[in-house]
């Protein structure tokens, strides 16, 4: 019984994130009574970095967007270039040389099983990290 409840303990997500922590201590402070010290200026100064605190991390998330655009638009330049690269050899292997298209597309299927391979391993990597 008590493994399950620390399991389900361990699912919990937390109910507030930190920012709104941060706020919820900013108006603790307000009710305990140092309301004298906190007037309305400092309020709007609170909100005011807030609204900046939120326009950064917008700021951040689009730029991450973008730097992800250019990512995948560089990965699918790179992995045409290899596909059109490999049609290229064999078109040159069927109409030149017909007789060793076997062995082409066996070294074709090597590079993609190679490719396979290295994916999964760099897979498993990225998740051990985490």
């Amino acid at each position: 019984m008590k493994s399950t409840s620390k399991e389900l303990q361990k699912k919990k997500e937390p109910l507030f994130t930190e920012n709104e922590k941060k706020l919820a201590l900013v108006f603790r402070e307000i009710e305990r009574g140092d309301s004298d010290k906190m007037n309305e200026d400092h309020i709007s100064e609170v909100l005011s970095q807030r609204r900046k605190v939120h326009e950064y991390i917008h700021e951040e998330n689009m730029q991450f967007h973008e730097r992800f655009k250019i990512d995948h638009r560089n990965n699918l330049i790179k992995w045409g270039g290899i596909i059109g690269f490999v049609v290229f050899i064999l078109l040159l292997v069927v109409f030149i040389m017909p007789e060793y298209l076997p062995e082409a597309l066996r070294i074709v299927f090597a590079f993609l099983g190679g490719i396979g391979i290295g994916k999964s391993f760099q897979d498993t990597s990225i998740q051990k990290e985490k």
